[in-house]
């Protein structure tokens, strides 16, 4: 059985992105009951002082990093609902990835070669589409292997309906893409 964590890339409460991340995993559970064992979480449980490389070190690791260190390790891929910040990602996700560097070192974050979807919806403007190459370059940088075509979904508006469920053509795109390709590439 395939273990999977998804998670939204900020810790915004009731953001887009949550319910992105919270519905695909329903749909993973649903579509695969027999070969996915799902675990959704909350970045915001997982929030930890800035992490500052000159000064910090492993004796300091906060316990939340270390949790959030473990769940990465006892799954064996990711899905991440993540908008985009100014062109990048969201600082309480760069942050974790921070102290699992400085904890871990780079070649050895929890990331490497596990594969990792990308997926995501904003508000407003173009959705997420500037923020994923930096969230793909920084997965890449850490030795995870990123789905090759994750899927952009841009505004919430066009994502959910009234109601909050996801569209069903973003839902077709997650059962025919993402979903399948994830579990593809843990095999």
């Amino acid at each position: 059985m395939s273990k999977l964590l998804f998670f939204a890339g900020s810790s915004r409460k009731e953001s887009v992105n949550s319910k992105l991340a919270q519905s695909a995993a329903e749909l993973g559970q649903s579509c695969e009951p027999s070969r996915i064992s799902v675990t959704l979480v909350d970045l915001a449980d997982f929030d930890a002082p800035n992490v500052d490389g000159a000064s910090a070190t492993t004796a300091e690791v906060p316990e939340q990093v270390i949790k959030f260190r473990e769940l990465l390790r006892a799954h064996d891929g990711f899905f991440i609902g993540s908008d985009e910040y100014t062109g990048a990602y969201s600082s309480i996700l760069r942050n974790l990835i921070g102290w699992l560097v400085l904890t871990s070192g780079p070649d050895d974050t929890a990331f490497k070669s596990k594969p990792v979807a990308i997926c995501g919806a904003s508000s407003r403007g173009v959705g997420s589409v500037r923020g994923h190459p930096a969230l793909q370059q920084l997965f890449v940088t850490l030795g995870a292997n990123v789905i090759s075509q994750h899927i952009r979904l841009g505004t919430a508006a066009g994502a959910f309906q009234q109601d909050g469920k996801l569209t069903e053509s973003v839902k077709r795109q997650l059962l025919d893409n993402a979903i399948p390709k994830l579990l593809s590439a843990v095999g």
